[in-house]
């Protein structure tokens, strides 16, 4: 009788205890937030020395280790360990599978391991160091709480996406809004590379022109600490990655700058940035190349990713037309509204950017075309 109340006890102690996880999981603003909980409270419910996580998602920016109790120079072991394990299971994770122990090498064999697991595959590791009470929780246990933190953390990073996602879309809906203000071409520039800095959290960006003759780039506008210094420096089109982006058409993510062979290395000895990673776009109007958008360094060491990739996609095409726009605007002004109106006949002018017809004062006196050879 006295051995039943104690298991009942037991029993709405644990009850209490994952009570408690599941509200975290609920409420906490972010991954960090509910892994600054979760982790003390897996060694306190296996009463284990040390926990470790190491998630490689899609969703999540990095493979990242969230560890309590580790040693410093046990992370590198950790984090090798935790690459192998994945690997081993990728094979094996083409569809969902319930999550397992898996055997851990001999030589770390005071390591306990588990995959976490989402609805396309390996979330990532779960691990412990066990103790002598671990030893006494049936596996069920140990499965349930698998199975619970992989739809929490899969939960997480999901609406970590979403907010990223809704994020790029006010950032795009206020560049286009700013395409629609009589805004100088610098100006809007200046802003829109100050918004691409911005959402994608990185130090640097340029816009690179194409001069008439297609043989040479311009630093036009630059965001960022080089600012000063590249602005207005050129190079021949067929150079950098920038080169190699317009010719194919193609934009890239280049992770590692350093060790790509088309790398300009010129630009970095002018400006004294040392360029880790960039998001290179072609900025084409319709069939016309008119530059390349570059955007340097993300953040905190970090690497760019697909969705920094989409959304800058996407703000490179409004440049492009922006660009060419702003060029068909100046020949009409140059070619129409001076010689036909004087040289001041544009002050005050409050036309969009956009707008490329010949002002009404001259549509009035001498209605015609605009000639087919606007370069």
């Amino acid at each position: 009788m006295e051995t039943s109340k104690i298991q009942k006890g037991h029993h709405a102690h644990d009850m209490a205890q994952y009570l408690e996880l599941a509200e975290k999981a609920v409420t906490s603003e972010s991954l960090e937030h509910f892994m600054s909980f979760s982790l003390p409270w897996i060694a306190s419910f296996g009463e284990a020395p040390a926990v470790f996580m190491y998630l490689v998602s899609k969703q999540a920016p990095l493979p990242s280790l969230h560890h309590r109790g580790l040693a410093p120079g046990e992370i590198p072991l950790v984090e090798a360990i935790c690459r192998a394990e994945i690997d081993r299971a990728l094979p094996e994770c083409k569809a969902p599978t319930p999550p397992h122990a898996l055997e851990a090498p001999s030589h770390i064999s005071d390591y306990w391991l588990w995959t976490l697991q989402e609805q396309r595959g390996p979330l990532g590791i779960l691990g412990i160091v066990p103790s002598a009470q671990a030893y006494h929780l049936p596996s069920t246990a140990w499965e349930s709480l698998v199975t619970f933190l992989g739809h929490a953390i899969t939960s997480f990073l999901h609406r970590a996406k979403t907010s990223r996602q809704v994020a790029y879309l006010n950032t795009y809906l206020t560049v286009s809004t700013l395409l629609a203000q009589s805004l100088g071409l610098h100006d809007l520039l200046e802003t829109i590379l100050f918004f691409c800095t911005d959402v994608v959290s990185a130090e640097e960006a340029s816009v690179l022109l194409l001069d008439n003759s297609k043989k040479n780039f311009t630093f036009f506008q630059t965001e960022g600490e080089s600012k000063p210094v590249l602005h207005g420096v050129c190079f021949q089109a067929d150079k950098g990655i920038a080169g190699a982006v317009l010719s194919t058409r193609k934009s890239e993510i280049v992770n590692d700058v350093q060790q790509d062979p088309r790398f300009y290395r010129e630009c970095d000895m002018e400006s004294g940035v040392l360029t880790r990673n960039m998001i290179a776009i072609p900025l084409v109007a319709g069939s016309e190349p008119v530059g390349v958008l570059e955007v340097i360094n993300k953040g905190g060491g970090l690497p760019f990713n697909d969705d920094d990739h989409l959304l800058l996609h996407f703000i490179a095409d409004e440049i492009a037309f922006a660009i060419r726009n702003a060029r068909i605007f100046e020949y009409v002004v140059n070619s129409y509204c001076k010689q036909r109106q004087g040289l001041n006949t544009c002050v005050g002018c409050e036309r969009p950017l956009g707008s490329w017809t010949p002002c009404v004062k001259y549509r009035a006196d001498a209605p015609s075309a605009v000639p087919a050879d606007i370069p």
